[in-house]
């Protein structure tokens, strides 16, 4: 996957290319983030249920 960068500083365009290995890499960390969330609303909801 090939990410074009275009800046107006720059004088020409920039690409990064991304690998499966760099996709695998991000996903797991933001798969983490949203288990936490979750569960983190999840604990909320619960703790303060009887209250509402």
């Amino acid at each position: 996957m090939q990410i074009i960068l275009i800046s107006d500083r720059l004088a020409k365009a920039r690409s990064v290319t991304l690998s499966l290995g760099h996709l695998v890499a991000s996903a797991f960390p933001m798969g983490l983030v949203i288990v936490a969330s979750t569960a983190g609303v999840y604990w909320l909801t619960l703790r303060y249920a009887s209250e509402v």
